[in-house]
């Protein structure tokens, strides 16, 4: 065989392999962004979770608040009233 011959049996070579290898890359892109999509889903959820607690938890703390101040008040009040 001719060295140019060689080449392009080379050349062709090379292009099957690079067009597979992109291929198996598309496929782990497709792949990495559902595993992305899917993270981005659980901290969403997560999150929404915490923030669900953390207004009972403010609620609560502004209520319990609210009773400490009514009772100072009437407190105060019973002494200078």
């Amino acid at each position: 065989m001719m060295k140019t011959e060689l080449k392009l049996i080379w050349g062709e070579k090379m292009r099957f392999i690079n067009q597979e290898r992109k291929q198996n890359m598309n496929d782990d892109d497709d792949d990495r962004q559902k595993y992305f999509a899917e993270a981005r889903m659980r901290k969403q959820a997560r999150i929404g979770k915490m923030t669900k607690e953390k207004e009972l938890d403010l609620l609560n703390i502004n209520q319990r608040i609210k009773k400490e101040v009514i009772g100072y008040y009437y407190h105060v009040g019973n002494i200078y009233g």
